[in-house]
């Protein structure tokens, strides 16, 4: 058994130390990849996910919660959590990460904070208030009357893939800003790959308070929940609401 988090860790030790640093990361991103598809067949994490969810829907039951899943294939690559442990010691580039379930996930806060940016657009400062609790940066904490949950993957893109290598090329650093110096670096890096299926549960007391939150967070997942959603990453689509 393989801890990818540890094992990138340790790569990132390989890559400073070598002289090739491109080649050592390229062939470290193709071992990561090879890596993960073989935790995905031995471990099957997303059916872990898969029963954790089940687990979530009894609880909430037993409180005489109301809960919704939504559903969400991502249209392109996602990226969450560029600045995260896993990966960006080895690549730069960071990535969110269960390294117990050893699977890429979505985090709460993010999803919340996405829906209620919609939320601003759509409903009074009153409903959002009741729904989403006061912003962090209040001096007063107030929690909202919807939860949201962490985000996992629950099934794999037609090639079953869940992460997938990919690249950006910077040609400005620093204060070089002038054509004639500047020049292209390449940055490879670990992205969830594009057609893998998310699933977004959140839950509320409050019918209506759900339904509304229910709204807000799948107009967030058609504009992108993650890093770089201006540029397509992080964005959903074929989205379905579950009771």
């Amino acid at each position: 058994a393989i801890n990818l988090y540890s094992y990138l860790n340790l790569g990132s030790i390989e890559i400073n130390t070598a002289k090739e640093k491109e080649k050592v990361k390229k062939e470290l991103l193709e071992k990561v990849i090879a890596i993960m598809q073989v935790i995905q067949d031995v471990e099957n994490p997303l059916k872990t996910v898969e029963q954790r969810y089940r687990k979530l829907k009894e609880v909430y039951r037993s409180l005489d919660y109301g809960f919704k899943t939504v559903d969400a294939k991502l249209l392109y690559r996602g990226l969450v959590g560029m600045g995260e442990g896993f990966g960006r010691l080895a690549f730069e580039v960071g990535l969110t990460w269960d390294p117990i379930l050893q699977l890429p996930f979505f985090p709460a806060s993010s999803i919340k904070g996405a829906s209620r940016a919609i939320a601003k657009e759509i409903m009074s400062d009153e409903d959002i208030k009741r729904i989403f609790g006061n912003p962090p940066e209040a001096e007063e904490t107030k929690m909202g009357t919807v939860i949201f949950h962490d985000a996992y993957p629950i099934e794999p893109n037609n090639d079953g893939l869940i992460l997938e290598p990919d690249v950006m090329t910077p040609i400005y650093k620093g204060d070089q800003l002038e054509e004639h110096i500047v020049s292209p670096n390449p940055i490879p890096f670990l992205a969830i790959a594009s057609g893998v299926r998310f699933c977004f549960f959140i839950a509320s007391k409050t019918k209506e308070d759900l339904n509304k939150a229910v709204e807000c967070l799948r107009r967030a997942l058609e504009y992108g929940v993650g890093a770089k959603t201006l540029i397509g990453y992080s964005v959903f689509g074929d989205i379905t609401i579950n009771e």
